[in-house]
């Protein structure tokens, strides 16, 4: 292997083959070399990179990685199947109330059995949706996202000060940390729905989860009732 530029390209690593041998892209280690490496291949002219997703292997343009895992994916012909994802919230979510029992803490949106179901754009190997939480989890490539989000929520007991946002592995549910650059506020009359929508690009990698939260942070929070939730994650 050696360094080598090619037409329209540069790779620091060179290989002979696709497979078959020590010289050839399935030989490479991609874990070593980091998710988005990229190698030519002298056989199919042409640049492969490697993640650390797995895709059913087709001889060509999805060669596993024979060493640490992942997937080598062609990069001049092909465009790897990546689709987006929409969830609604079914009529077994939109009637449960919340108490924000914590002024400034952040919520995940409301649980119950079958309380989210697939919109218009179909599950697949990219996105998981779970039903009862609506958290979605990624196993495509890496990549980013435009994220759209549009709900109606209505208080009861107080008016409120309530701001929403999207969180990476649940990491904020429970705490009081800021609101990223994407979250939105929004002033909640006491009694009076208030629709609001949200959008933000995030970029995702395999096992991430994604899941939209909620707080209230002004004094005494009321009860929430959410309705209309309806989230779409579209590849960019």
């Amino acid at each position: 292997m050696s360094n080598q530029r090619a037409p329209g390209k540069f790779c620091s690593i060179v290989v002979s083959a696709v497979s078959g041998s020590s010289d050839s892209i399935a030989s490479l280690n991609g874990s070593v070399l980091g998710e988005g490496a990229e190698a030519w291949c002298i056989a199919q002219s042409a640049p492969y990179r490697w993640t650390s997703a797995s895709f059913t292997t087709d001889g060509t343009n999805f060669i596993p990685a024979t060493t640490g895992g992942g997937t080598w994916i062609l990069q001049q012909g092909i465009t790897p199947t990546i689709l987006g994802s929409s969830s609604n919230m079914t009529a077994a979510g939109q009637g449960a109330g919340f108490i924000a029992s914590v002024q400034n803490q952040w919520n995940a949106m409301q649980t119950a059995a079958f309380a989210y179901n697939e919109g218009l754009s179909p599950s697949n190997g990219n996105w998981a949706l779970n039903t009862t939480n609506g958290v979605r989890t990624y196993s495509g490539i890496i990549r980013s996202y435009l994220v759209v989000c549009s709900f109606t929520v209505i208080p009861s007991g107080s008016a409120a000060l309530f701001e929403f946002d999207i969180d990476l592995n649940g990491s904020r549910i429970g705490g009081t940390a800021s609101g990223s650059i994407t979250s939105q506020v929004a002033n909640l009359p006491n009694a009076n729905s208030v629709s609001i929508t949200q959008s933000c690009v995030i970029a995702v990698a395999p096992g991430d989860t994604w899941q939209h939260i909620w707080r209230i942070t002004s004094a005494s929070p009321p009860i929430l009732t959410f309705q209309r939730y309806n989230s779409t994650f579209t590849p960019i």
